[in-house]
């Protein structure tokens, strides 16, 4: 059992290792059928799988150090992926399992188990997530709603400052270059005028004095051609300066001598400096902030939008899901009558032919994962007697019974090839476990079944008969060891299931009749 819990997943412990070893294997091969979900899934995991014999080996190292590994079909994988592999692999009742029928969960999971209810469950389940999540984003938003406003005037209000002053990329440089010239506007105009002055308007002006030059240079030059280039860069400077007055001159009528204009720049530098002191300091940082804050203004305004979306969107999703919740709840009403028969023919085969089972479906408040109803089983175990929920009145026994019969009535629906019952016998008598042992036989016609009992009649039903020992070595070491037994092993091994320690000619004759009788 350990063994078997190690292969499907279950937590390594250092304490299984033998005293003075640092690792223990432990290794399984399963055979899977063409239409296997397991064989599905290793593909999906990326996980080799012969398309032909379908085998999946499952390998894990238990070490001492606490590094456990853990291989599948020879790949390295974890043990996640071992555990959603291994779903289907084999199921394991165990003695204590029976009890688990006695939870609601268990009576529903039966019921839509031979139902075939599993597509509709797991779709009114997505259903029902789907709407948890919409209720718990609507549910948000609300509760957002007063801080969402509250940060919406916020951002408006410092939109609207800066839409007001409507700043404008490289307008700072441009306004400081602006100031400067209005602040020195009057030393500027003086300054252009006497430019202009000394240039052309002068008595001595340059422009004047350059055309004495000219006309001093202009006969000479007719006498010997080598002043010709003096009097040619003359003339050029003539041209320039006389531009250059020109230039002057335009630049003396563009200036304002103006205060007002002087006050209406240095108020809006003073504004622009105060939204660069929040929002900058550069104004291209100023101009990406504003951007951002439109943008979640126009986002903040949306979810008012979204909230009104949302709630139809809640509504439609309430809707789909009561659609399938009353689907499922139908079918369950449906598929109750009829299990509960099967069960009770299968109880009565158990030597319970008087008991009476039955599945009730009842309504929950509010619908769930798995829908909407409480499944719970009702039993009646003597004539008489009203039957009540399995929980309250079943002894042990009966519950051992119970589930074998839940068990058997699933097999055909069951995915697992494999199953394993661990002592599910105990407590009842040998006409019931020899009832046990032929249900358990009926089931190994479609499946694997494997067997832990100590009940001879259930191991007379066997195919095959494994006797587990624990042996003293000769060096003191205690060891477990499973043998596969013949038919004169297992006679002596039944015989002995039935006498005791001592064997003698009646049990081996009972023993060997158990076998015959099979």
């Amino acid at each position: 059992m350990d063994a078997l819990s190690l292969v499907l997943g279950g937590r390594a412990q250092v304490g299984l290792l033998r005293s003075g070893v640092e690792e223990a294997v432990v290794e399984a091969l399963f055979l899977l059928p063409p239409g296997s979900p397991v064989r599905r899934r290793l593909l999906a995991a990326g996980l080799p799988v012969d398309a032909e014999e379908g085998q999946l080996v499952v390998r894990r190292i238990l070490s001492r150090s606490g590094r456990h590994r853990l291989f599948l079909n020879g790949s390295p994988a974890t043990l996640t992926m071992l555990r959603e592999v291994a779903a289907d692999l084999i199921d394991i009742s165990s003695q204590h399992e029976h009890q688990s029928l006695l939870r609601p969960a268990a009576a529903r999971a039966a019921l839509d188990a031979c139902a075939g209810l599993g597509p509709l469950v797991a779709e009114a389940g997505l259903a029902w997530r789907r709407l948890a999540d919409l209720r718990g984003e609507l549910a948000h938003l609300r509760d957002a709603a007063r801080e969402r406003e509250s940060r919406l005037d916020y951002l408006r209000f410092q939109l609207d400052e800066i839409d007001g002053l409507d700043p404008q990329p490289g307008e700072d440089q441009r306004l400081h270059l602006e100031r400067e010239r209005l602040r020195h506007a009057q030393r500027l105009v003086e300054g252009a005028g006497r430019g202009i002055a000394l240039l052309y308007e002068d008595d001595d002006s340059l422009v004047g004095r350059l055309g004495e030059l000219t006309t001093l240079l202009a006969p000479l030059a007719r006498i010997d051609q080598a002043l010709a280039p003096a009097l040619d860069r003359l003339a050029e400077a003539e041209i320039l300066l006389e531009e250059a007055v020109g230039t002057l001159r335009d630049y003396q009528a563009r200036l304002e001598l103006d205060p007002a204009r002087s006050a209406e720049v240095e108020e809006r530098l003073f504004r622009l400096e105060h939204l660069l002191r929040k929002h900058g300091p550069e104004l291209e940082q100023l101009l990406q902030r504003r951007a951002e804050m439109a943008r979640e203004v126009s986002q903040l305004s949306s979810a008012t939008e979204r909230l009104d979306e949302l709630a139809r969107t809640v509504a439609q999703a309430e809707e789909q899901l009561a659609g399938l919740v009353r689907r499922l709840s139908a079918a369950r009403r449906r598929a109750a009558t009829g299990f509960g028969e099967q069960v009770g023919r299968e109880l009565a085969g158990l030597g319970m032919p008087e008991a009476r089972f039955a599945v009730t479906v009842l309504p929950l408040a509010a619908p769930g994962e798995h829908g909407a109803d409480e499944v719970d089983f009702l039993f009646g175990p003597n004539p008489g007697e009203e039957s009540r929920p399995l929980r309250r009145i079943a002894s042990g026994g009966e519950l051992s019974r119970v589930m074998l019969a839940v068990k058997r009535v699933l097999v055909a629906s069951d995915p697992v090839a494999s199953y394993l019952y661990d002592e599910v016998d105990t407590g009842v008598s040998g006409p019931v476990a020899e009832a046990i042992g032929r249900l358990l036989q009926d089931s190994a016609r479609e499946h694997q079944v494997l067997c832990i009992t100590h009940h001879a009649q259930v191991a007379a039903r066997a195919d095959q008969h494994l006797v587990v020992r624990k042996v003293v070595r000769p060096d003191g070491r205690t060891v477990s060891t499973v043998a596969l037994l013949d038919r004169a092993a297992r006679v002596e091994e039944l015989a002995r299931m039935l006498g005791g320690a001592v064997l003698t000619e009646v049990t081996r004759r009972h023993a060997q009749e158990l076998l015959d009788a099979r």
